[in-house]
């Protein structure tokens, strides 16, 4: 990946540039991912490690609906959530989930918006 400076664009689209901790998010008007869906990325499910509870929250409200996919290792799913948009916080329980580490995957339609990794531990 590459860095590019911010220069303006004054032409017909207009790009916008989120930065969190790690990543920098270029949006652009003409590429279709939504303001919504590059915050959607900034999602943080905690706590993690978790042992029975887990939060999902997002920066801000999402009007859109999501999905959310936990994934063994084998890439076999464990469970799927949909997530009804108007909130930014959203809770579930991992007591059902053996000890061990799982991906989860964060969908907006057919898009992924955000993995991340799991860790189920008591």
């Amino acid at each position: 990946n590459t860095i590019k400076p911010f220069i303006p664009n004054y032409g017909n689209t207009i790009s916008y540039y989120f930065i969190d901790d790690v990543f920098l998010y270029e949006v652009d008007s003409t590429s279709g991912i939504s303001e919504e869906e590059a915050m959607a990325g900034n999602a943080v499910l905690a706590p993690n490690p978790a042992s029975d509870q887990v939060r999902l929250d997002f920066p801000m409200i999402m009007k859109q609906d999501y999905l959310l996919e936990v994934y063994g290792l084998p890439g076999n799913t464990i469970f799927s959530q949909p997530l009804q948009g108007g909130r930014n916080s959203y809770s579930f329980s991992v007591t059902s989930l053996p000890e061990g580490l799982y991906l989860y995957r964060i969908y907006c339609g057919k898009r992924v918006v955000k993995v991340g990794k799991l860790v189920v531990q008591r």
